[in-house]
């Protein structure tokens, strides 16, 4: 990112950084994921961050589907049914590790 302030940026533009531990790379992961209809799958989650992770969404995510916020499909692609998006920030930040 760079300078919010335009004089500043135009008197110099100062770029920085930041890097994203594991957790943060998941979490964002997620929040993006779940912001489109495709959702995430939990295979990618297992793939990329380990089978504990994976155990660990899935059994957040257990309450969500009883009370039918998410959606799980054959695919195990997890999803905010579109008449629950409204919701959508309370879904993520309760499957946020």
């Amino acid at each position: 990112w760079c300078e919010q302030d335009i004089a500043d940026y135009i008197v110099e533009a100062k770029y920085e950084s930041e890097q994203l531990s594991e957790t943060d790379h998941l979490n964002e992961m997620l929040m993006t994921s779940l912001r489109r209809r495709e959702g995430f799958s939990l295979r990618d989650i297992e793939g990329r961050f380990g089978a504990e992770r994976r155990n660990e969404i899935e059994k957040k995510a257990t309450r969500l589907l009883e009370c039918g916020v998410l959606t799980k499909d054959e695919d195990e692609r997890l999803f905010i049914k579109p008449e629950k998006f409204i919701l959508s920030d309370i879904i993520i930040t309760d499957l946020m590790v």
